[in-house]
């Protein structure tokens, strides 16, 4: 039986799925390559496998699988053969009952439960060149925001030197009852607390413009919205995960934010790195297929997911964060620049319209020191 996603995640779905049990057993689910069909209405297909007849019996665990290449890929509307298949990986693996990471695995579901297979695959190491590209793609998007956003952040620095805004700790805003997943091992809930953000942030529309960035659930931009005169700023750095619109595209901000409820944030424990808010963003974009608007992003279904901490992948990542940086000083000195001559050129506009404005001799004296005072 072949059958779109929102049969498996849908809470309105449940009954369906619970009468399917009463009288067959599922035997697995296997996702297919996005956009399979024609006219692509439903980004993701499903087969389920199914034993007519025998209702299933809940302790015994079902296959699941997800294919990202099944020997085509899609050009202009056509499937044309390409290498890698993982057909015959995944029929291996359901005859012989093994699983393989990130690629299909068994387990037990529970009557009324979901049946989305990135619930139950265990999820890959994420190591070697994919690391890095990854990575490589998380530290563009942060130095493209400050490129583009460079004359809004000086502003913000400004606000901040003068402190008309200040960060603080996102723990003063959850509380102190608040709780955060903690897993054990290289996971991101043993590097990271992780918490929904700010739930005021929401509707935008109460907020004029200011200089605080706000993060939403935007792919683009670093995920900024953009900037609002709000006034609870999140002490960087952390990472925003995106739960819907772009959901799992995830960003580290390194300048002090708003973010909305419509993301989860990655609050780095006591003591780790820098470069590993990177490797967790890297991580969750890597396993994003596993959500969608059915199945929403939660701390309890990312806590788990393994993060790579060799010292090789540590010293390339700060070494590409020295040179974002290089690139970013760059632009913010830019910014500050046209900033100066564009305040020069409007005064000395004004002194043109007005030359009797102007301050000389032992007035401009005068008022150079009342300045220093």
């Amino acid at each position: 039986v072949i059958v779109p996603m929102e049969l498996l995640v849908k809470c309105d779905k449940e009954d369906w799925r619970n009468r399917l049990l009463d009288k067959n057993t599922l035997e697995g689910i296997i996702t297919l390559p996005d956009e399979l069909f024609l006219p692509y209405a439903q980004p993701y297909t499903n087969i389920l496998l199914i034993r007519r007849g025998a209702p299933h019996n809940f302790n015994r665990p079902v296959f699941f699988a997800r294919i990202s290449n099944d020997g085509l890929r899609l050009r202009k509307n056509v499937r044309s053969p390409r290498p890698g298949s993982q057909i015959p990986d995944v029929i291996a693996a359901y005859e012989g009952q093994k699983s393989i990471d990130g690629l299909c695995g068994w387990a037990k579901v529970e009557r009324g439960g979901e049946w989305r297979p990135g619930a139950y695959i265990p999820a890959r190491q994420l190591a070697g060149d994919d690391a890095i590209d990854e990575v490589d793609t998380v530290i563009r998007s942060k130095t493209a925001f400050v490129v583009k956003y460079a004359h809004e952040l000086g502003a913000l620095s400004s606000a901040l030197r003068r402190e008309e805004v200040k960060p603080r700790d996102f723990h003063e805003y959850v509380g102190p009852n608040r709780e955060s997943p903690k897993t054990t091992g290289n996971t991101i809930g043993a590097y990271f607390e992780i918490f929904y953000g700010q739930k005021e942030l929401e509707s935008k529309d109460k907020f004029g413009e200011g200089v605080t960035p706000v993060i939403s659930s935007s792919g683009e931009d670093n995920g900024c919205h953009g900037f609002y005169g709000f006034d609870w700023l999140i002490k960087p750095p952390f990472v925003t995960v995106p739960r819907t619109g772009s959901i799992g595209v995830a960003h580290v901000q390194e300048w002090p934010c708003g973010a909305s409820s419509d993301n989860v944030i990655l609050l780095p424990r006591a003591g780790v790195p820098p470069e590993l808010l990177y490797v967790a963003a890297a991580v969750i974009r890597r396993e994003r297929w596993r959500f969608n608007y059915g199945s929403k992003i939660t701390p309890e279904r990312i806590a788990s997911f393994p993060i790579p901490t060799d010292a090789d992948l540590g010293a390339i990542i700060r070494r590409e964060l020295e040179r974002a940086a290089e690139v970013e000083a760059l632009a913010l000195t830019a910014a500050e620049d046209a900033n100066d001559e564009r305040i020069a050129r409007a005064r000395l506009a004004e002194a043109k319209r007005s030359p009797k404005s102007m301050v000389t001799g032992p007035a401009l004296a005068s008022a150079l020191s009342d300045l220093e005072r």
